[in-house]
């Protein structure tokens, strides 16, 4: 697979054509008496993304595919984008659809299109609970079926989502140690591991609201909710910019590693639920 966006996988003949995000970063002009202005970095850009695909009969169905996109943009859908190498690359609305009909039957109908997607990415309100977008993704795994059984899935998820958290935040410290080794440059580490951070808000945010619905979970993993918000809390904390330091790294990963371990003792409840009959084992 090379990326997925909401329950869309572009994989083998779907795989865009090309693929560009664009980064950026906002500063402030400060003025000075008798002197050029000097910059002060406010703030990162929301990044944006183009993705460029071929549509075809010969292995899609380009009306549905196109369909499918049209709706979120209409609607405003918050779509999660996963790369194939399993990275979040952050939630994003779309903004624009440029489609060219390369080839249709005599009637109309279509058959080969070239549609060009353009991606911003959405960054939560402060203040507002609606941190889960409406379009959901699993890495390599399109999950457009409702479960068959919520009382079976939900706690493998919460389970599922926890360990993909528990990997982000080892290769946040994988970053760490290559800078400490001078394999890798800060500002290199710096943008990797925010970008695991992104990944790890999304996978708390997505077990916190697998539990609340669980009708059997939340009293036994008393703690667990708890320990969910805190992560988040935490993780949403960090700020790390492109001058960081190796220490402000280090105390970053610090406090994301310290959230994850009391998640993880808080989720023992959840895999002894898994193992047990009435999980369904």
């Amino acid at each position: 697979m090379f990326c997925q966006l909401g329950d869309k996988k572009f994989d083998k003949l779907e795989a865009p054509r090309s693929y560009s995000v664009k980064q950026g970063a906002e500063y402030g002009e400060v003025p000075h008496v008798g002197g050029k202005a000097s910059m002060q970095f406010t703030a990162e850009k929301l990044k944006e993304v183009n993705i460029d695909i071929r549509l075809s009969v010969e292995f899609c169905d380009p009306g549905e595919t196109i369909d499918y996109f049209e709706t979120a943009k209409e609607t405003g859908e918050i779509l999660p984008l996963i790369t194939g190498d399993g990275f979040f690359e952050g939630r994003f609305v779309i903004t624009d659809i440029d489609i060219t009909y390369v080839r249709t039957t005599d009637i109309g109908k279509l058959l080969t299109a070239d549609v060009e997607i353009s991606l911003k990415e959405y960054i939560t309100p402060p203040g507002s609970t609606n941190t889960i977008p409406t379009g959901q993704a699993e890495q390599g795994v399109a999950i457009s079926q409702p479960p068959e059984s919520p009382v079976k899935t939900k706690p493998l998820q919460i389970a599922s989502n926890i360990s993909k958290a528990r990997e982000a935040v080892a290769r946040g410290w994988q970053e760490v140690e290559k800078v400490k080794r001078n394999i890798s440059t800060a500002k290199s580490a710096v943008r990797k591991i925010n970008r695991e951070i992104n990944g790890i808000k999304y996978y708390y945010d997505e077990a916190k609201i697998m539990l609340n619905s669980a009708s059997k979970l939340p009293k036994r993993a008393k703690g667990l909710a708890s320990s969910l918000t805190n992560g988040m809390t935490n993780a949403s904390g960090i700020n790390l910019l492109p001058s960081s330091t190796l220490t402000q790294m280090q105390g970053a990963m610090t406090g994301l590693s310290a959230a994850q371990t009391q998640i993880d003792k808080d989720a023992v409840p959840v895999s002894s639920f898994i193992a047990s009959k009435e999980g369904g084992n």
